[in-house]
Protein backbone atom coordinates (compact mmCIF):
# COMPACT_ATOMS: atom_id res chain seq x y z
CA UNK A 1 0.00 0.00 0.00
CA UNK A 2 1.28 3.46 -0.78
CA UNK A 3 0.78 6.08 1.86
CA UNK A 4 2.10 9.41 2.99
CA UNK A 5 2.35 10.28 6.65
CA UNK A 6 2.31 13.83 7.91
CA UNK A 7 3.94 14.18 11.28
CA UNK A 8 4.90 17.32 13.10
CA UNK A 9 7.96 16.70 15.23
CA UNK A 10 7.16 19.37 17.76
CA UNK A 11 8.37 18.37 21.20
CA UNK A 12 5.93 20.05 23.54
CA UNK A 13 3.98 18.18 26.19
CA UNK A 14 0.21 18.09 25.86
CA UNK A 15 0.23 19.58 22.36
CA UNK A 16 -1.61 17.47 19.81
CA UNK A 17 -1.60 18.87 16.29
CA UNK A 18 -3.36 15.93 14.63
CA UNK A 19 -6.48 18.00 13.85
CA UNK A 20 -4.42 20.64 12.08
CA UNK A 21 -2.39 18.00 10.22
CA UNK A 22 -5.59 16.24 9.17
CA UNK A 23 -6.76 19.60 7.79
CA UNK A 24 -3.47 19.87 5.86
CA UNK A 25 -4.09 16.41 4.41
CA UNK A 26 -7.74 17.04 3.51
CA UNK A 27 -7.58 20.67 2.35
CA UNK A 28 -4.09 20.94 0.83
CA UNK A 29 -2.53 17.59 -0.04
CA UNK A 30 -5.42 15.44 -1.25
CA UNK A 31 -6.88 18.16 -3.55
CA UNK A 32 -3.39 18.71 -5.01
CA UNK A 33 -2.88 14.98 -5.68
CA UNK A 34 -6.38 14.68 -7.16
CA UNK A 35 -5.88 17.81 -9.27
CA UNK A 36 -2.64 16.41 -10.65
CA UNK A 37 -4.42 13.19 -11.63
CA UNK A 38 -7.17 15.19 -13.34
CA UNK A 39 -4.71 17.32 -15.28
CA UNK A 40 -2.28 14.47 -16.03
CA UNK A 41 0.63 15.98 -14.08
CA UNK A 42 3.24 14.03 -12.15
CA UNK A 43 3.80 14.84 -8.48
CA UNK A 44 7.38 15.66 -9.49
CA UNK A 45 6.28 18.09 -12.19
CA UNK A 46 5.77 17.56 -15.88
CA UNK A 47 3.20 15.38 -17.56
CA UNK A 48 2.82 11.63 -17.67
CA UNK A 49 4.13 9.81 -20.71
CA UNK A 50 1.44 9.48 -23.38
CA UNK A 51 -0.64 6.33 -23.34
CA UNK A 52 0.19 3.55 -25.76
CA UNK A 53 -1.80 3.45 -29.02
CA UNK A 54 -3.40 0.15 -27.98
CA UNK A 55 -4.60 1.72 -24.71
CA UNK A 56 -5.95 4.74 -26.58
CA UNK A 57 -7.96 2.46 -28.90
CA UNK A 58 -9.49 0.60 -25.96
CA UNK A 59 -10.34 3.82 -24.14
CA UNK A 60 -11.82 5.32 -27.27
CA UNK A 61 -14.17 2.35 -27.64
CA UNK A 62 -15.20 2.68 -23.99
CA UNK A 63 -15.53 6.48 -24.18
CA UNK A 64 -13.07 6.94 -21.31
CA UNK A 65 -10.87 9.77 -22.55
CA UNK A 66 -7.15 9.87 -23.10
CA UNK A 67 -5.65 11.29 -19.89
CA UNK A 68 -3.62 8.70 -17.93
CA UNK A 69 -5.11 7.55 -14.59
CA UNK A 70 -8.45 9.13 -15.37
CA UNK A 71 -10.55 6.45 -17.11
CA UNK A 72 -13.18 5.98 -14.39
CA UNK A 73 -12.19 8.47 -11.65
CA UNK A 74 -12.23 5.74 -9.00
CA UNK A 75 -8.52 6.04 -8.18
CA UNK A 76 -8.85 9.80 -7.72
CA UNK A 77 -11.84 9.40 -5.39
CA UNK A 78 -10.09 6.66 -3.37
CA UNK A 79 -7.44 9.00 -1.95
CA UNK A 80 -8.40 9.60 1.67
CA UNK A 81 -6.85 10.56 4.99
CA UNK A 82 -7.11 9.53 8.60
CA UNK A 83 -5.85 10.90 11.87
CA UNK A 84 -2.90 9.17 13.55
CA UNK A 85 -1.00 10.02 16.74
CA UNK A 86 0.07 13.66 16.32
CA UNK A 87 -0.28 13.39 12.56
CA UNK A 88 -2.32 12.30 9.58
CA UNK A 89 -2.00 9.54 7.00
CA UNK A 90 -2.99 9.86 3.35
CA UNK A 91 -3.61 6.61 1.50
CA UNK A 92 -5.61 4.97 -1.25
CA UNK A 93 -8.50 3.01 0.19
CA UNK A 94 -10.25 -0.08 -1.04
CA UNK A 95 -9.53 -1.99 -4.23
CA UNK A 96 -7.61 0.89 -5.77
CA UNK A 97 -4.87 0.72 -3.10
CA UNK A 98 -2.96 -2.19 -4.68
CA UNK A 99 -3.56 -0.77 -8.17
CA UNK A 100 -2.18 2.60 -7.11
CA UNK A 101 0.86 0.87 -5.64
CA UNK A 102 1.56 -0.88 -8.94
CA UNK A 103 1.08 2.30 -10.99
CA UNK A 104 3.35 4.33 -8.70
CA UNK A 105 6.06 1.83 -7.79
CA UNK A 106 6.21 -1.15 -10.16
CA UNK A 107 4.77 0.51 -13.22
CA UNK A 108 2.83 -1.10 -16.02
CA UNK A 109 4.55 -3.26 -18.58
CA UNK A 110 4.98 -1.75 -22.03
CA UNK A 111 6.87 -2.86 -25.12
CA UNK A 112 9.75 -0.58 -24.14
CA UNK A 113 9.92 -1.52 -20.45
CA UNK A 114 7.87 -0.25 -17.52
CA UNK A 115 5.92 2.99 -17.28
CA UNK A 116 5.41 4.46 -13.83
CA UNK A 117 2.87 7.11 -12.96
CA UNK A 118 4.24 9.26 -10.14
CA UNK A 119 0.92 10.64 -8.99
CA UNK A 120 1.12 10.09 -5.23
CA UNK A 121 3.28 11.88 -2.68
CA UNK A 122 4.15 15.26 -1.26
CA UNK A 123 6.23 17.65 -3.33
CA UNK A 124 8.14 20.77 -2.27
CA UNK A 125 5.26 23.12 -3.22
CA UNK A 126 2.83 21.15 -1.06
CA UNK A 127 5.31 21.10 1.81
CA UNK A 128 5.72 24.90 1.67
CA UNK A 129 1.94 25.39 1.77
CA UNK A 130 1.68 23.04 4.74
CA UNK A 131 4.42 24.83 6.65
CA UNK A 132 2.74 28.21 6.09
CA UNK A 133 -0.59 26.78 7.26
CA UNK A 134 0.97 25.17 10.36
CA UNK A 135 2.88 28.34 11.26
CA UNK A 136 -0.40 30.29 11.19
CA UNK A 137 -2.20 27.63 13.24
CA UNK A 138 0.57 27.67 15.86
CA UNK A 139 0.37 31.47 16.06
CA UNK A 140 -3.39 31.21 16.64
CA UNK A 141 -2.89 28.63 19.39
CA UNK A 142 -0.23 30.71 21.10
CA UNK A 143 -2.49 33.79 21.03
CA UNK A 144 -5.29 31.73 22.59
CA UNK A 145 -2.89 30.32 25.19
CA UNK A 146 -3.32 26.63 24.21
Amino acid sequence: MIKAQIKFNFNAPNVDLSNELLTVAEKLFIPEIQGNITSGKSIRGGRYDPLAPSTLRIRSKKGQGFTPLKATGILRKSIVSTRIANGARIFIEGQRGPIGDILQNEGVRTKSGRRRFNFFGINAKMERKALIFMREELKKRLRRGR
